[in-house]
């Protein structure tokens, strides 16, 4: 589990830093790529939708580490999470 947690954290960190976008929105508020995994719903403490101005639409997963995961909003596990989460970002 820590090797997976290690590797979400690579992968957000990498996408975020890659990202090249205006100067209004920061990488924090705009997507670049999906997670490719599920990120456990008891590790999310909240979430948020991306800017409406940003080229890709996400859903932002804040985990309890402090981890944002950006991930498609059209997957079926994003809106699970958001179920379980009870509210709508």
């Amino acid at each position: 589990m820590k090797a997976l947690e290690v590797s979400l954290f690579v992968l957000c960190t990498t996408t975020f830093c890659s990202c090249i976008k205006d100067k209004i929105y920061t990488p924090s508020t705009c997507c670049c790529s999906y997670v490719s995994q599920l990120v456990p719903s008891n590790r999310v403490v909240f979430y948020y939708k991306t800017n409406s101005a940003c080229p890709t639409k996400g859903i932002v997963f804040l985990t309890q580490r402090g981890h944002h995961a950006c991930a498609n909003p059209s997957d079926a596990w994003v809106w699970q999470h958001n179920q379980d989460l009870g509210t709508n970002p």
